[in-house]
């Protein structure tokens, strides 16, 4: 990326024949340091690996024409969500939820195969868990009927306790 960065500020200035010169000496010095002659010392320039070469000349071929600008463009728009959700998942942190022991104790959990109500002549209705009688709740949301099975007297709940 430095190199590339020289490269774009080294011929922001430079004439189409200029540039062309510029690469031819970039040839020549990459030839120069190949990896067999000295290592792997160079970075870009006596790679193994031409890419990093051929995109610096690409870059600087195509720099100041449309098709860089759009290639510019193209990478920032794909670059900003990515570093946007970078940024901002340091001011989010998303914890498991769990209840705590010490407010978890003496609670209890309604479910279909633990627990079932019947409907107190007082009004109302009797929870019972694990075929005990619990409390007893003046109304229920109908959106938790689902989860219990509601009895008219407490006949249907001992059948249901015989069955369970």
């Amino acid at each position: 990326m430095l190199e590339i960065s020289v490269d774009l500020e080294i011929i922001k200035d430079m004439s189409e024949s200029e540039r062309l010169q510029y690469l031819d000496c970039l040839l020549h010095v990459a030839k120069r340091f190949s990896p067999e002659r000295e290592g792997n010392l160079s970075v870009a320039l006596g790679s193994p690996n031409s890419s990093v070469l051929t995109q610096r000349f690409h870059m600087v071929l195509d720099h100041g024409s449309t098709k860089f600008r759009f290639r510019y463009l193209k990478n920032f728009f794909l670059a900003f969500p990515i570093f946007a959700l970078l940024i901002f998942s340091d001011f989010f942190v998303l914890e498991p939820y769990a209840i705590d022991p010490i407010e978890a104790e003496g609670t209890f959990e309604l479910t279909k195969e633990t627990s079932y109500l019947v409907i107190n002549p007082d009004g109302g209705y009797d929870i019972y868990i694990n075929h005990q009688y619990c409390s007893t709740v003046p109304e229920i949301d109908d959106s938790f009927s689902d989860l219990y099975d509601i009895y008219q007297n407490p006949e249907g709940a001992k059948q249901h306790e015989i069955n369970h």
